[in-house]
């Protein structure tokens, strides 16, 4: 398979859990009222009609036309939304999470798709290839196309390896097999993908995880990690096998007793010795295989046949933290990095030669024309470093401020992905292509899953984990902003995005460091759903109260709250200040520098989740309809029913100048009700 990955719009939305989190007792009575209601022919001020796929209609309760209810998508669980520049934009949980339904001629364009972190990278001089979660891609070296060429199953709970090997032909990686009887994954299997095209197949099934790989002379070569100690003929324990490309025979090459350097019956009484620990560190040559362990530290050969296997290098003096974490050979010697050194040795054994020391944490070590380069890390941030095999002094080629945890080198370029050891979480994530002396450095594919969104003209921009990304609203790959972000909302107002963690920040939509406008207070600790006008940002505080601060800075000021029932939502027009109350199950209103609060609505048999306004009428959704009233509080109507919903999760609803537009996330409806 091979799937064009034509990178395009934000991936993941704030998930509105609230209502698991507010009484249970409440959630069932909410939805014992919800059928009552619905049973009785509607709620909120009218009849409840449902939504229609080719554009049924809605009754309305003010007595005028009513609005055509149109499916714009059919998505897995779509949630927030946003109305703007004569398009909405969703956020849905398929492989293409942003969309961008265009009024004007009906198309929906995805606009990007979602990419994991890279994890290791290797290039054949034509292409990119490179893991990434479940995952195998290709990308073009100057990173204008990405595709993906297999799709698989890896449990990193198992360290499956994330290592990519290639010949000519093919390119092969590593899986697991998921089952019920072994979590986590107990065996797995070696992929091929053929370069030119063509079904991608398993190679082999391994008995245990493959957490190393290495290529020569038509064999795959892999490592299996043992869980439990050898059995006295070696076929249990940590394995080292190979794989023929050419026919699928599977020979091992070292088993669990390390052919016979573990030695059972020389153990103590009552002492069964464990098998031994392998690392991550394999290659291979003509004639042998080189592979390393931990406890105790080793560096070792075998034929590539099997056979006796001989310590190149044993060191039990070594800490447990201090074990070889990556190899890479040439013609005469092999090399390696354990926890603050660069080290060789000839491969027909002798003196180790300590090529540097005293460094930072290193992981990832490669070799290109003669000269080695290594990742080092220390705290979040960390660098590339370079010294010539023949020694020298080292020097560092870049610096990261995320710290590099890939590293691929040709005599071209360097590969390298960045990540601080959380990537997932965090949302680092990317790969990048640099010039050996770490000049001319470029981001080929940026890692995007998603969260808080926000649009202007130009692009769509969202929050993914602790970074902020942004892409074209044209569709394209993302773009990395910033590493700042920490908040649960996202605006713009083309020129700034604003969030509240703490405190009101922003950052140049072109990206840059983050600023702080102005502290928050002991009352907003627990901020959400940050909303602005043209003077002021605004943000719910703990749920119950609004609170705004000018954009410019100034003094946290209280526009309406606490309220003893809670809020779900809120919007602003500039003006005033509109309020969902939970409990309170009403629409309010109070003028946007605060004063008193007016009801616009009465009490509704459901809580009222997400508003909306256009400055003219006020838009909300709750488990039954889509609704509207004026700011004055007149012309009240339920504009449409909704088919699908949740106690535990509400839609989300926005408007324009034409419709008013709303998602349901269990039916995975993007519905649009106009004229509005």
């Amino acid at each position: 398979m091979s799937t064009e990955i034509d990178v395009r719009t934000c991936p993941g939305a704030r998930r509105d859990a609230r209502g698991a989190a507010h009484q249970a007792w409440r959630l069932a009575l909410v939805g014992t009222l919800a059928l009552l209601v619905a049973a009785c022919g509607g709620g909120g001020g009218g009849s409840s009609g449902g939504g229609s796929s080719s554009g049924g209609g809605s009754s309305s309760s003010s007595g005028g036309t009513s609005p055509t209810v149109t499916v714009l998508g059919q998505v897995p669980h779509p949630t927030d939304l946003h109305a703007a520049y004569g398009s909405v934009y969703w956020h849905d949980d398929s492989a293409t999470p942003f969309s961008r339904y265009r009024l004007a001629d009906k198309s929906v364009t995805p606009l990007m798709s979602a990419i994991t972190y890279p994890e290791r990278a290797v290039s054949d001089g034509s292409y990119l290839y490179w893991v990434g979660g479940d995952n195998l891609y290709r990308t073009s070296l100057d990173g204008t196309r990405t595709d993906l060429i297999d799709q698989g199953h890896r449990d990193r709970v198992t360290q499956v390896s994330a290592a990519v090997v290639w010949d000519d032909a093919n390119v092969y990686w590593a899986n697991t097999t998921p089952s019920l009887a072994c979590s986590p994954a107990c065996t797995g299997s070696i992929r091929r993908v053929p370069k030119g095209g063509g079904a991608a197949a398993t190679l082999t099934a391994t008995p245990q995880v493959p957490v190393a790989l290495a290529i020569a002379n038509g064999f795959i070569y892999w490592e299996e990690q043992g869980a439990g100690p050898p059995s006295a003929d070696g076929t249990l324990g940590s394995q080292l096998r190979k794989v023929s490309v050419a026919d699928g025979s599977v020979t091992t090459v070292v088993n669990g007793l390390l052919n016979g350097l573990i030695d059972l019956a020389s153990a103590p009484p009552g002492l069964t010795p464990g098998t031994w620990w392998t690392r991550p560190g394999i290659v291979a040559d003509a004639t042998s295989v080189y592979f390393t362990t931990m406890l105790p530290y080793q560096v070792l050969r075998v034929a590539t046949g099997g056979g006796d296997v001989t310590v190149l290098l044993a060191d039990p003096q070594a800490q447990d933290a201090n074990y070889p974490r990556d190899l890479v050979q040439d013609d005469a010697a092999l090399y390696w990095i354990d926890l603050d050194s660069v080290k060789s040795i000839a491969k027909g054994g002798g003196a180790v030669a300590l090529l540097a020391g005293g460094r930072p944490t290193s992981t990832r070590l490669a070799l290109a024309g003669g000269v080695l380069y290594w990742t080092e890390q220390t705290g979040l941030a960390g660098a590339i470093a370079a010294l010539p095999t023949g020694g020298g002094s080292p020097a560092i080629v870049l610096s990261a401020p995320q710290a590099p945890t890939s590293l691929f080198a040709d005599a071209a370029n360097l590969y390298w992905a960045d990540g601080n050891g959380n990537p997932t979480g965090a949302g680092f994530g990317a790969l990048y292509r640099s010039a050996p002396d770490g000049s001319a450095t470029r981001v080929l594919v940026e890692a995007a899953t998603g969260g808080p969104f926000c649009v202007d003209q130009n692009y769509l921009y969202f929050a993914n984990g602790a970074t902020l990304k942004r892409v074209g609203v044209g569709g394209g790959f993302a773009e990395r902003l910033s590493t700042e972000f920490s908040g649960d909302d996202l605006v713009t107002d083309g020129a700034y995005l604003y969030w509240y963690s703490n405190a009101v920040w922003r950052l140049p939509v072109t990206g840059g460091p983050a600023e702080m406008v102005g502290l928050g207070n002991l009352q907003s600790l627990q901020a959400s759903h940050v909303q602005m006008d043209a003077q002021y940002v605004y943000w719910m505080a703990n749920e119950n109260t609004v609170q705004r601060m000018a954009k410019s800075g100034g003094p946290v000021e209280t526009v309406a709250g606490p309220f003893q029932g809670l809020l779900t939502d809120f919007a602003v027009d500039g003006v005033n200040v509109y309020l969902a109350e939970w409990d309170g199950r009403a629409i309010d209103s109070v003028p946007a520098g605060g004063g008193a609060v007016t009801a616009l609505t009465g009490v509704f048999a459901d809580q009222t989740r997400r508003i909306a306004t256009d400055g003219i009428s006020v838009y909300w959704i709750d488990q039954l309809n889509v609704s509207r009233i004026g700011v004055h509080g007149e012309n009240g109507a339920t504009l449409a029913g909704v088919t699908t919903s949740s106690p535990f999760e509400s839609g989300h609803v926005a408007v324009d100048a034409t419709g008013v537009y709303w998602t349901e996330p269990p039916g995975g409806a993007v519905m649009e009700a106009a004229p509005k």
